[in-house]
């Protein structure tokens, strides 16, 4: 799962060099860096039921 907190709120992903300017996240990742790039297999989960999941952004 991923999540883009669209700080400024006009509706796109604002980007910098590399990575977003805006706060991203993603599962199974406490950081994000150059060193530390998500991945589909790293980041991805198996769900087996119906799942409801709360996510804050602060």
């Amino acid at each position: 799962m991923n999540i883009l907190h669209d700080e400024n709120g006009n509706g796109k992903i604002d980007k910098g060099l590399f990575l977003p300017k805006e706060g991203i996240g993603f599962s199974n990742y406490n950081t994000i860096g150059l060193g530390n790039r998500p991945n589909f297999r790293k980041a991805s989960f198996e769900v087996e039921q119906d799942l409801r999941i709360r996510v804050q952004v602060v």
